[in-house]
Parts: structure tokens; sequence; C-alpha cells
């Protein structure tokens, strides 16, 4: 049983030294301006410091604030929209056009690279068809123009509002319920930070316990030492005696010395599933008989899943992937949109901004965009979802399973745990009683030593499988407790 208590011990030191690793990778500058503090901490204390201050429940909460922004970035999706754009063109070479000898008056005259019409020395402008007074018409020869002006400058307001899009509406419904899920996994969260936390206050309680009884221990042997070694002056027994004791006494503190350690590295542990600063010192104000003696109120097998949190995470995530499944229904539906621009023109070939006009245009639509044929991807994508809800529900009955399980593991663990501490208790009785029977025949001399070292080695035995039934009493506890979901 001894060596099983430290197998134990060891797992919570070799987390510790864990944390010990990553703290020792800071500054010396740091250690030396932060001043050591000491707390103390009930375990509901000590759970409510790590709800807040472990890294995992810290993450969870970035996780919801997260979540709340990714809702307004959807919802800000479906507000209006007002951008401002402005552009500007220099034409270094402007582009020229061919009229044709007959081009009609109706059409337009010929321009310079002045602006100003193009006619010949008779009055007649190019680009223009001749008539005659008899009616006859006379075609003009081609002549090149532009129409363009070398500075070009559009400044102009557009807005956008999206009226009806069903990806739209299901996409925002999945993002309200993203935050709820978000919340709820905080919650399952919240339950393994509470039984880590839990479990690591009972091993130092328990570490603690076992020192006090080592303590006692070689206080009471420490005055038997000194009582033989009077007799051993005085000759009247042996120097064996002493030393048989000695060496009884020696194991006890090496076993202490081991058990100390051991304690100080349960608190790293528990520090480290509080979040609390490793650096500090820390104390429990709880002591094991608070938790010996605890009662424990069953519930019913039936329905265990109401009680647990991660059942209410796949619940939501079951809901989220209808949700999906609409959202990709929805895409076969038409696309709404409104949007409305507002721009000035500017074209001179100087560049007098406020001398020359600007020319106003505003343009006002609607944006219709009605899917026909995708290739059938939606309808594999829908099938997808099909599938994965299939795979939800699975798991949650898979869960459901797990559960009934894990009560009835828990439920039988307290029972024999229950059982173990009350019969050990019993046995420690009765070997305090050996050992103080043999103590008595010793002193009085009708007793040998041998069976003095035989009681001892019988007590010592007893109590560290005491202190083990009780570290499986409390841990049992704390199964039995997450398994009906109480935290």
């Amino acid at each position: 049983m001894k060596k099983k208590l430290l197998y134990i011990l060891f797992f919570v030191s070799l987390s510790a030294v864990a944390q010990e690793d990553s703290t020792a990778v800071e500054k010396t500058t740091v250690d030396e301006v932060m001043q050591s503090t000491k707390s103390t901490f009930s375990l509901q204390e000590a759970i409510d410091y790590a709800l807040t201050h472990n890294v995992e429940g810290i993450q969870a909460d970035l996780n919801i604030l997260e979540a709340k922004a990714r809702v307004g970035e959807l919802v800000a999706t479906g507000l209006p929209k007002l951008d401002f754009s402005a552009n500007y063109q220099l034409w270094a070479v402007r582009p020229k056009t061919i009229f044709p000898g007959d081009f009609s008056p109706q059409s337009g005259l010929v321009v310079s690279e002045n602006g100003m019409p193009l006619s010949d020395q008779n009055g007649n402008f190019f680009g223009a068809t001749l008539i005659t007074p008899e009616g006859g018409i006379i075609p003009g020869e081609e002549q090149e123009a532009t129409f363009v002006q070398r500075h070009n400058i559009t400044p102009s307001f557009e807005l956008n509002q999206l009226l009806f899009s069903g990806s739209y509406l299901y996409g925002l419904q999945a993002a309200k319920m993203y935050v709820e899920l978000s919340e709820k996994q905080k919650e399952a969260g919240t339950s393994d930070i509470t039984d880590r936390v839990i479990k690591a206050y009972y091993n130092c309680l328990i570490a603690d316990e076992n020192d006090k009884i080592l303590d006692k221990n070689i206080t009471n042997l420490s005055k038997l030492r000194n009582e033989l070694e009077q007799l051993y002056i005085n000759g009247f027994i042996e120097k064996l005696e002493v030393d048989r004791i000695d060496l009884s006494l020696s194991n006890l503190k090496i076993q202490q010395e081991s058990v100390v350690r051991l304690a100080t590295l349960a608190r790293e542990l528990l520090k480290f599933q509080m979040g609390y600063d490793v650096r500090n010192e820390i104390e429990l104000s709880n002591e094991l008989n608070d938790f010996i003696n605890e009662e424990i109120t069953l519930i019913s097998p039936e329905n265990l899943e109401d009680y647990r949190k991660d059942y209410e995470v796949l619940g939501i995530q079951e809901q989220l992937n209808e949700i999906d499944e609409k959202r990709l229904k929805s895409q076969r539906y038409p696309t709404v949109a409104l949007y409305a621009t507002h721009q000035w023109q500017y074209q001179a070939n100087d560049f007098r901004l406020f001398q020359n006009k600007w020319f106003p245009a505003t343009t006002i639509g609607l944006f219709v965009s009605v899917p026909i044929f995708d290739g059938f991807q939606t309808k594999y994508q829908v099938a997808q979802r099909k599938v994965n809800t299939e795979r939800i529900k699975l798991g949650k009955e898979y869960l459901k399973q797990i559960y009934q399980l894990e009560y009835k593991n828990a439920s039988i663990s307290y029972t024999n745990s229950q059982e173990a501490v009350k019969n050990q208790k019993g046995n420690l009785e009765l070997a305090q009683k050996i050992y103080d029977v043999a103590l008595i025949k010793y002193n009085e001399g009708v007793g040998s030593s041998l069976e003095l070292t035989q009681a001892e080695s019988s007590l010592f035995q007893t109590q560290q499988s005491y202190i083990q039934t009780l570290y499986d009493l409390v841990v049992a506890k704390a199964d039995l407790n997450k398994a009906m979901g109480k935290y």
C-alpha cells in the first residue's frame, strides 16, 4: 500500500516538475521584483479561483468573445454599405475616329484638337454632307477627329443594400447559436477544471495527513529510543535493541522527507490547475475529515444526460448542423440587392477644376441573382450534412451509455471505498492496540524487542493502508459527483 501511495504522488510530482520547468525560463529580474505572497484557500475558493484564472477557462472566455464578434460580422453583411471612389485618366495620346465623306449633318461635326469644328475654305464643316440647291448631295472627304478630352475625373459614391438572401438569414441564426455553443463548451470545460482542482486539492490533503502520521510515529519512536538508550546505559538491555529502534527511526525520517517533497510538488500541481502563480505560497483551510464524512445524495441513474454539460454541447452541434443544411438548401432561392451610384464627371483638355463644368449622374438599380444549375454541388453538400446529423445522433446515444457506465463504476467504487475505510479504520485501531500491548509488555520485561518491532511494522503498514483508502474514498466521491453532473 505504501508503494501504491508513493506511485500516485509520483504522478503529482511529474506535473509539478513540468510546471517548474516552464517557469524556470523567466528572467531573474522578474523573480526579484515579484514578492512572495501567501494565500489560504478552501476547496470551493480554489475552484472559484481556477474558473477565472485557469488558462483553459480564459481561452473559453476568448472563444465566446470571438463568437460574438462573428455574429456582429455577419450582421454587418446585411447592413447598408457606402463606398467612395475616384478615378482620374490622362490621355497622353488621344484616340481618333475616321468619318466618311457622306457623314450626315444630323450625326454631328468633326472637331479639331482644340475642340473647334473643322471646315473648309468655303465654310463647309468637315464631317457634314454638302447639299446643293438642286437637292443633290455631294459627299465630302474622309476626315480624322477625336471625341476624347485629355483630362477625365470621375468621383462617385456607391450604396449597396442586401434585401433578401436565404443564406444570410440562416447564417445569422447559426452564428447566434454558435455563441451558445461556445458558452456550453465553456461549461463543459468548467466541469473538467473543477474535477482536476478537486483531485489536486485532495492530493495535498492526503500528503499532509501522511506527513502528520509519520511525524507522530517519529515522535513516539524517538521517545521510546531515548528510554531504551537509558536502559542500555544502565546495562539492562543490549546495544542491539537500541540499534533496531535507530534503524526504524531512520527509515521513518527518510520516508517523511520523501512525503514532504511530494507534498510540496502536490501543491505545485494544485497551483497549476488553479492558474495560481507558482512563485507564491498556498495553504489549505480544509481538513481531510471535512470530506471523509461528507455524505453524497444519489440521483436516479435514468436520464443522466440531462445533467451533463458535454451532452448539451452535442445537442447544440446537432442543431447547428440542421441549420447549415437549411442554409445550403436556401442557396437555391434568389438573392436580391439594391444599389445606387451618384457620380460627377469632369472632362476638359486643360486642368481647371473649378472653372470647367462637372456633370453629375445618378444610377439606381436592383440586382437579382437566380441560381439555375450548380452541377449538383448543393445536393451533395446537403447529403454530407445529413450524414453528419446521423453521426451526431450516434454520438449522443454512445454518450448515454458512457454516462451509465461511469455512474455504475463510480457508485461501486464509492461503496467499496466506504467499506474499505470502515474496515481499515478497524484494522488501524487493532494494530494500534497490538502495538500498545507489545510496548507495555516490553517495558515490563515480559515481551521481546522482536515482538515490539513486528507490532510497530504492522502498525505503520496499516496506517499507510488507511491513508490509501482515504484517498480512494475522496477520489471516488469526486468521480461520483462528476458522473451525476453536479459540476
